[in-house]
């Protein structure tokens, strides 16, 4: 989960770099509400990302059980908002966004096994339903 978290931490300093440097309108691209907002929410995601991971590592750290619960959302944050994420930043970066010669491209397909790799999001939500229905 953590390489996850460290992509997203790039796709925050590519984005920021690109959007002080591209110009549209005769003013950088980090001047407009918009890339504000999707750059806020790039390191509000990495943010609660990072702490969902942090909490399970703790817990491991610690001694504890594996919290399965606590796995699960962890997996289910970084895969689903990491893909947020990764949209995002594509946007950012428009038609750059998608192209190899950009790095951003290759975080759009890391970020898509953040959901599909050792169990899927909606694998993720089963166990949790499950593990609620127990309470």
């Amino acid at each position: 989960m953590s390489p996850f978290v460290g992509g997203m931490q790039f796709a925050i300093e590519a984005c920021t770099k690109y959007s002080q440097d591209r110009v549209q309108f005769g003013k950088p691209i980090n001047s407009f509400q918009a890339i504000q907002h999707k750059l806020a929410d790039l390191k509000i995601i990495q943010e609660a990302a990072k702490m969902t991971v942090y909490r399970v590592a703790h817990d491991k750290d610690s001694g504890k059980p594996l919290n399965h619960m606590h796995t699960s959302i962890a997996k289910a944050i970084v895969g689903d908002w990491g893909m947020k994420a990764a949209s995002d930043a594509v946007q950012i970066f428009g038609g750059y966004g998608y192209i190899h010669e950009y790095p951003i491209e290759r975080f759009l397909r890391d970020a898509k096994l953040g959901q599909i790799g050792g169990g899927t999001s909606e694998m993720q939500r089963f166990i949790i339903s499950r593990i609620l229905s127990y309470f």
